[in-house]
């Protein structure tokens, strides 16, 4: 495997390539997400927190809605998609998705909007009729059924819409921060991604439908854009916009059903208008559209919930003209169109001048050709809204971003490097197996990492803590006094005599001084017998071992790794827990499964891992393995398999490998005689430094 030394560098590359979806669909947007709203939920004191479902649907033209529930976020609505290159800002419009959709679970009586406008649909006004000259008109036309059903999609759009500025206001008060400035950004949108007068003139849009567009984005963004016919809807407007401020606030939802009927009277002859062409079109389709208008209404999937949330959502642009028979279709897309109509290229390419938020100048709407300012797709490069310094809600949501885009480099770079590694794993075979092994095959699992896993490691590592501490002092001063300041007697050549020594008949009586050395270099593989017969504490005890030598290289900066091994009718199955060549520190944790399993071909799984062990560059290989000393599978046990260990380990010794063979309890005298003096017992790791450190001193240190 070529090993990737920089981990910073692989995770730049990722991010680089890093697209709109592969941030925004991932696991780790979809937590970010749902921990603003449970914030969003405490700061209001409600008792429970909607579940945040993300969804990339392109044939759903719904941006975000709410069952009360849940709340609902749909990416693959092309809405706002030259937002996309600048994923800070896009972050903080979808922060005011989910804070508008939180405000209508918040604050929204949805009984009481399901109850308008099904009473509207019975021909009632709700809750009373309005004083206003065209009342008397509102209520007789009610009278017929017809009228009913488009009314009744008239008013609930206006009802929804003074909704919408009244859980953004209460939603920008009490949150504030980001939730408040993600909504700011989303009703700057509404202005600037809205269809043009002269658009909708083209398509033979009524004066009833421009003048609610008009509506919609001046009581959203503070804003209308006119064109050339400003003397024509201005003034009705304004109207519009100074009935609608003196009933949008307050508690009450009735409220606001009575601004709804009284806006409807104040636009009494344009919708009279549509009402008479209505009546008068034969196509069937605006009766069958009715009719699921007012099922939805009267099942509560039409309720505010969901209706009001699509103030959030956007219409698929109108590519044909409109004529005012098709006039409950358009009204039903009303609130779609408070978003704007996404694929009108017209619109989207055309410079405007706006407040996005307050009083400060906006520059969402620059032309493609300064998408190039904007952030690109890398390590979370940003460019202000407004330009110059960066808000606090900015800041923060580049913070956030540059979090989440890290957090899927990291994943990304562990899944090749673990695919890496699997790959070379078990392409490795051990050159010159004894005849004993000639028909063995291996298999290499990289156990996957359990959530449990750090925290069962922990609380293990913390228990012998000390015993590992001992172990690494004891390793540091051996490497202090014997390769830094150490001299070496007892040697046939040197630069002087030591004269203790010259009885020697060995003529060994030189001495010499060490060359120093800033750390020892030694590479160390562990293996632990898995095996039935390990079972219960002398696997655990193999288990800690591991986990306290571990801990060990972990501080003194020594590379390692640990394989555990059973296997099953000749075929040995390895488990690669650590690795050499892991770039991640949480490596180490699936120590925490060491289980014991099946048979052992303990011959065979030592050539295994130390013809990796040989491989390394380090001057110094210690070989350490964790058995009870009872190799046991088909056509291997007994003293044929005893004497393949024998012969084995005469053979690591040749190659410069040196072994220590871990005895736990009572299999010290079968380890005895397979592997001589070289055991260390592991059955009561605290005297483990002291055992330790003689046998390292002996093997490593010259």
């Amino acid at each position: 495997m070529k090993k990737a030394t920089n981990l910073k560098l692989l995770e730049s590359e990722e991010i680089k390539n890093m697209s709109f979806e592969d941030v925004f669909l991932s696991s780790q947007y979809k937590y970010d997400i749902q921990q603003l709203s449970n914030t969003a939920v405490k700061r209001t004191g409600c008792e429970r927190s909607p579940l945040v479902r993300v969804l990339n649907d392109i044939n759903d033209d719904s941006v975000a809605y709410t069952d009360g529930n849940k709340v609902t976020i749909n990416f693959g609505n092309p809405f706002a998609s030259r937002l996309r290159t600048n994923y800070p800002v896009y972050h903080i419009y979808v922060v005011g998705l989910l804070a508008h959709e939180l405000g209508h679970i918040f604050y929204t009586d949805f009984d009481d909007s399901i109850k308008y406008t099904n009473e509207i649909g019975r021909g009632n006004i709700y809750p009373e009729k309005p004083v206003h000259k065209n009342a008397d008109a509102f209520e007789e036309s009610l009278k017929d059924e017809n009228n009913r059903k488009l009314i009744q999609a008239v008013a609930h759009t206006i009802d929804n819409i003074l909704e919408d500025i009244y859980v953004n206001r209460m939603q920008s008060t009490n949150l504030g921060g980001l939730y408040a400035r993600g909504i700011a950004l989303g009703n700057k949108l509404v202005a600037d991604e809205a269809p043009t007068v002269e658009k909708q003139k083209e398509n033979e849009n009524s004066d009833f439908t421009i003048i609610m567009n008009l509506f919609l984005s001046r009581i959203k963004s503070g804003v209308a854009y006119y064109g050339k016919y400003e003397s024509d809807y201005r003034d009705k407007v304004e109207n519009l916009m100074s009935v609608a401020v003196g009933y949008i606030f307050g508690n009450n939802h009735q409220n606001r059903c009575r601004g709804s009927n009284v806006i409807m009277c104040e636009l009494w002859d344009e919708l009279s208008k549509m009402l008479e062409k209505a009546k008068n079109n034969s196509d069937n389709n605006n009766d069958n559209e009715s009719s699921d208008e007012t099922d939805n209404e009267d099942n509560g999937e039409g309720d505010s919930s969901d209706n009001e949330s699509n103030s959030s959502n956007s219409s698929k642009s109108v590519s044909s003209k409109c004529s005012d028979s098709e006039t409950l279709d358009r009204l039903k897309k009303i609130l779609k169109q408070i978003e704007g109509q996404t694929q009108d290229t017209e619109n989207n390419n055309t410079s405007k001048t706006a407040k996005a938020f307050g009083n400060e100048e906006s520059s969402l709407n620059k032309s493609n050709s300064e998408d190039a300012e904007r952030m690109p797709e890398t390590e979370g490069e940003a460019v202000s809204v407004n330009g110059g310094e960066f808000s606090d809600e900015e800041l923060e949501a580049i913070r956030a971003i540059r979090k989440i885009q890290k957090d899927i480099a990291s994943e990304r770079v562990k899944e090749k490097i673990e695919k890496e590694i699997y790959l070379e794993l078990n392409e490795i075979v051990p050159k010159n197996l004894p005849d004993i092994h000639k028909n063995v095959s291996y298999y290499v699992n990289r156990p996957t990492l359990q959530p449990s896993d750090k925290n069962c490691y922990d609380v293990i590592a913390t228990r012998y803590k000390d015993v590992v501490q001992s172990l690494v002092k004891v390793v540091k001063r051996i490497i202090k006094a014997e390769n830094l300041t150490g001299e070496r007697r007892g040697r046939y050549y040197g630069k002087s005599l030591d004269t203790s020594k010259l009885y020697r008949p060995d003529l060994k009586i030189f001495k010499d001084r060490k060359q120093p050395k800033k750390e020892i270099s030694l590479a160390l593989s562990v293996l632990i017998d898995e095996s039935g017969s390990m079972s219960g504490q002398r696997c655990r005890s193999a288990r800690n071992a591991s986990i306290v030598l571990a801990e060990m290289c972990e501080q003194l900066n020594v590379p390692y790794e640990v394989f555990g091994h059973t296997a099953l009718s000749g075929r040995v199955y390895l488990n690669n827990y650590k690795n050499f060549d892991s770039l991640k520190k949480d490596d180490k944790y699936r120590l925490a499964q060491v289980d014991a399993s099946f048979s052992n071909r303990d011959g065979a799984a030592i050539l295994y891992v130390t013809e990796r062990l040989k491989q390394r560059k380090e001057q110094n290989k210690l070989f350490i393995i964790i058995s009870d000393g009872e190799p046991a599978d088909i056509g291997y046990y007994g003293d044929e398999a005893k004497s393949d260990l024998k012969y084995i380990h005469s053979q690591l010794i040749s190659s410069g490998i040196d072994l220590i063979a871990a005895a736990i309890g009572t299999d010290k005298e079968v380890i005895h005689q397979i592997y001589g003096q070289s055991f260390l017992d592991v059955t009561n790791l605290e005297t483990m430094p002291e055992i330790f450190a003689r046998i390292l001193k002996k093997k490593i240190v010259n």
